[in-house]
C-alpha cells in the first residue's frame, strides 16, 4: 500500500510555531491522490491554504518513487504538461524582496529550458522571457537561474536520474553574492544576475513549458516558496526535515500512524479505499471523514 501523509490538524496543517514556517507562502506537497485535505483529480492543493495549482495536459499523481521522507510525487513528462497556479497569493513579488524557493525532482531526461519550479509572470508558448521571473531551470546541461535579464549559469551539473532537492535563494538586492544555489542542504554556487532583481505577477507551479523546450521528464515533490532569504543552516534543515517526512513541520491529529488512500468519486467526494482508523479523524483543512 502506498504511503501518505499523516492525518493533518483541521485549518492548521502547518506548525506555524517551526522556525521553518517564518516567511513560507507556499508549500506543495505531493501524495498519490492529492493532498489528503482535498480530492486529487485535477488539482495540487497548497499546504499553506492559499493557492491551489492545475493540473495541465495530463500530469501523474504517484508514489514516493524511493524518495526518503516522501509521501508521493506529481509525474511531469514531455509535451508540455505542467502544474500551475495563475492566482498565486502571498508571493514575495515587490521589487528587491528576499525569497527563496525549493523542490525535489527526479529527472529522466530534460528538455533545454524547460521550467523545474518557480514562480513570477506565467512563462508563454510563445516566450519564457514575457516578464519578471524566478524560476529553476536546466540550461547549458547546469542548473540555471531565469530572472528575464537577471540570468544566472550557475555552472553546478544538472543532476539526472536520482531524487534531489535544490534550493535558491535571494536577499532581493543587487549586491554581491545576492543569489545562492544549494544542492541536497549543502551551498554549491553563490552569483549574481546581471541586473537587479525586479519581480512580478501571480504564476507558480512546476514544469511548466517554453517554445523552445516543452516541459522535462521528470518527478517533482515539495515546492516550498518563502518570502525570505533562508540562511545556510535553514536550508541544511529545511532539507533533513524533508528526509525524515517534514513531520515536525506538520501538525499531526495523531501522534500515532493514522493514514488513508483516497481516490476522488464521481461529483468530487472523498473516499477511502484503504484505512488504518476507526473512528473520525479530520483530514486537513477542514474536511472530516467517518472510518
Amino acid at each position: 500500500m502506498l504511503k501518505h501523509l499523516p492525518i493533518l490538524d483541521a485549518g492548521t496543517p502547518v506548525n506555524k510555531d517551526h522556525p521553518l514556517a517564518r516567511g513560507l507562502v507556499s508549500w506543495w506537497v505531493v501524495s498519490p491522490y492529492g493532498h489528503p485535505s482535498f480530492r486529487g483529480g485535477d488539482y495540487l492543493w497548497d499546504l499553506c491554504g492559499k493557492n491551489k495549482a492545475t493540473l495541465v495536459n495530463g500530469p501523474k499523481w504517484r508514489g514516493e518513487n524511493g524518495r526518503m521522507g516522501g509521501y508521493g510525487s506529481m509525474e511531469i513528462r514531455a509535451a508540455d504538461r505542467y502544474v500551475a497556479n495563475t492566482a498565486g497569493v502571498g508571493l514575495p513579488v515587490a521589487d528587491a524582496a528576499a525569497w527563496s524557493i525549493s523542490y525535489w525532482h527526479k529527472t529522466n531526461a530534460f528538455t533545454s529550458l524547460a521550467v523545474d519550479f518557480g514562480f513570477g509572470v506565467e512563462p508563454s508558448a510563445v516566450s519564457i522571457t514575457s516578464g519578471a521571473q524566478r524560476f529553476s531551470l536546466e540550461f547549458l546541461d547546469h542548473y540555471y537561474f531565469w530572472g528575464n535579464n537577471s540570468d544566472w549559469d550557475t555552472g553546478v551539473a544538472y543532476v539526472v536520474g536520482t531524487w534531489t532537492h535544490v534550493c535558491f535563494t535571494s536577499d532581493g538586492s543587487d549586491s554581491t553574492p545576492n543569489l545562492k544555489l544549494f544542492i541536497n542542504g549543502s551551498e554549491v554556487a553563490a552569483g549574481t544576475p546581471g541586473s537587479i532583481l525586479t519581480t512580478a505577477g501571480t504564476w507558480c507551479g512546476f514544469g511548466s513549458h517554453h517554445a523552445a523546450g516543452g516541459s522535462p521528464d521528470a518527478l517533482f515533490d515539495n515546492g516550498v516558496i518563502h518570502d525570505r532569504q533562508l540562511s545556510v543552516s535553514e536550508v541544511f534543515q529545511l532539507y533533513e526535515e524533508q528526509v525524515k517526512g517534514s513531520r515536525s513541520l506538520l501538525n499531526i491529529r495523531s501522534r500515532t500512524s493514522w493514514y488513508l488512500n483516497t481516490e476522488a468519486a464521481p461529483g468530487g467526494a472523498v473516499v477511502p479505499i484503504g484505512v488504518f482508523a476507526s473512528r473520525t479523524q479530520p483530514m486537513g483543512m477542514g474536511v472530516m471523514a467517518n472510518f
